[in-house]
Parts: C-alpha cells; sequence; structure tokens
C-alpha cells in the first residue's frame, strides 16, 4: 500500500514577500487559496537585522484581494487573529513560522512591518485537500 502524498499536488505555495530589505511596511502579494481548508503556513526568512531594528510579522486575509467585481464591492484586508508575530534582532538568519486555521476568506497574504533595515522574503502554503 502507498500512503505517499504527493506535496506538490496536495499543498498550494506561494511567493507573498520576494526577498527584500524592509525599513516600514510592506504588503505582500495575496495567494488565492479558495480550494484549500482553513489552514495556512508561513515561512518568514529573517536574514541581516539592522543594529536595533524591530518588527511584526503577520498574515491578512481578503474576500477578492482587495479588487471587487461587478458583484461585489473590494474586500480590504484585514488581520488574521493570532497570526502575527514581533522580531528583533536575536531573530537575524532564521526561519519564522506562522500558522493559522482561521483563514475564512480566499486570499492570504503576508506583511511585514519593520523599523529599521531588515532583510526578510515570506513565503505561504495551504493544502489543496483535507488530508485524512
Amino acid at each position: 500500500m502507498n500512503d505517499h502524498i504527493g506535496l506538490s499536488s496536495n499543498v498550494r505555495t506561494g511567493l507573498s514577500v520576494p526577498p527584500q530589505s524592509v525599513n516600514g511596511t510592506v504588503n505582500g502579494t495575496g495567494i488565492n487559496f479558495d480550494q484549500g481548508g482553513a489552514e495556512v503556513m508561513a515561512e518568514f526568512a529573517i536574514g541581516t537585522v539592522g543594529s536595533g531594528a524591530t518588527g511584526t510579522l503577520k498574515l491578512q486575509s481578503s474576500l477578492n484581494d482587495n479588487t471587487g467585481t461587478t458583484r461585489e464591492a473590494a474586500d480590504a484586508y484585514t488581520d488574521i487573529s493570532g497570526a502575527s508575530t514581533t522580531i528583533s534582532g536575536s531573530d537575524a538568519n532564521t526561519l519564522i513560522k506562522l500558522t493559522t486555521n482561521a483563514r475564512a476568506e480566499s486570499f492570504v497574504r503576508a506583511v511585514v512591518i519593520t523599523t529599521g533595515a531588515t532583510l526578510v522574503s515570506a513565503v505561504l502554503h495551504s493544502p489543496t485537500r483535507k488530508v485524512a
């Protein structure tokens, strides 16, 4: 019996924040997870953190990527409850994971807010189907 579950066909992955130096706020690209469950995991790769820099990493969701259609108004991104953490200099050169089971809307994006230059990127993952 083959119990292997192919990750490439059962997990949707998207780059929300490409690698960059952040000193302020970066709203990542929204990834459409409408074919999956409520679970989303974000992996924030933290590189160099400037002296005294601090920040917040969080996930936000939107029904329609804040674009709207003829049938519905644009739905602004809002924070997903419990899907945030803070960073400081001690987090340099680490991988920080945020997970949530509270996604209720199709699109999810990563948000990075820092005071002081911080090198960061964010990749989002969500199962495309529920695994028993």
